[in-house]
């Protein structure tokens, strides 16, 4: 069987007709040239060889990452931008001398610059300190420092400095108006005494004392129109008394005139 087959297998290709090459003319195809760079394997081949210079070098870049903290920015919500709320410092709170005698007046025994014995509330503990504040100042357990005496030694030099530089007329008229003020506002007023310099204080006075001048002196002659339209009215008004007691003299003699016609 196997012999019949390679008998027929022999006789198809010797059968076959001859294969002719096509007389167009075909271009063998373009292969692209690429360049593929050299790998540089040299850092790869210490790392893998030396896993302590790998764990080095994984620090290295570790240390040279700089991590930011996020900071608050602000959100745009379609056409309104919302931004971030701001941080504001409480201000400490200054306790009367009522309050702090109520806080600590039963810790009298105690000495009130060495406390960290004692468990105290934070309220108790700000009552201590500006009561040790106030009597480094001179005044008397549990009272309350004017404006003037809440100032440092060197902002009194400075107010008494700025307040002698100015005009004799600015001086005068600056104490009566801390005179005038209450306790709460006169501390405003030194604050801003002392947070300018002497020129803009000094301009600053000034437009004030001629504004003051300028309105009380509308307010004198207001009350001089006031008091000359009064005695205006007043004469017209004695005027017009005496007319009318003329003319009622007048009247009475015509009816004593008429009674003697009569009898």
């Amino acid at each position: 069987m196997n012999t019949v087959l390679v008998i027929l297998m022999v006789g198809a290709i010797f059968c076959a007709p001859p294969f002719e090459p096509d007389p167009a003319t075909t271009e063998a195809p373009q292969i692209d040239k690429t360049t593929i760079p050299p790998l540089d394997t040299t850092l790869a081949s210490i790392d893998e060889a030396d896993p302590e210079k790998q764990d080095e070098k994984e620090i290295e870049n570790l240390n040279n990452e700089v991590t930011e903290a996020p900071t608050a920015q602000a959100i745009t919500v379609g056409e309104t931008t919302i931004s971030p709320p701001e941080q504001t410092t409480v201000p400490i709170p200054r306790l009367a001398g009522k309050e702090r005698k109520a806080l600590i007046s039963h810790l009298s025994a105690y000495d009130l610059n060495n406390i960290d014995q004692l468990v105290l509330t934070p309220r108790q503990q700000l009552a201590i300190v500006q009561e040790l504040e106030h009597q480094q100042l001179g005044l008397a357990p549990f009272t309350d420092p004017t404006p003037w005496q809440r100032l440092s030694r060197e902002q009194q030099l400075e107010f008494n400095k700025k307040y002698l530089s100015l005009r004799q007329d600015l001086q005068e008229y600056s104490r009566n108006q801390f005179l005038s003020l209450p306790e709460e506002r006169q501390e405003h007023a030194y604050n801003a005494f002392l947070s300018v310099d002497v020129q803009t204080l000094s301009d600053a006075i000034e437009r004030e004392f001629i504004r003051e001048r300028g309105a009380l002196q509308d307010h004198r002659l207001a009350e001089q129109q006031i008091l000359t339209d009064q005695q205006t009215l007043a004469k017209q008004q004695q005027h017009a008394e005496q007319q009318q007691l003329a003319e009622q003299q007048q009247l009475d003699k015509q009816q004593q005139f008429a009674q003697q016609q009569q009898n």
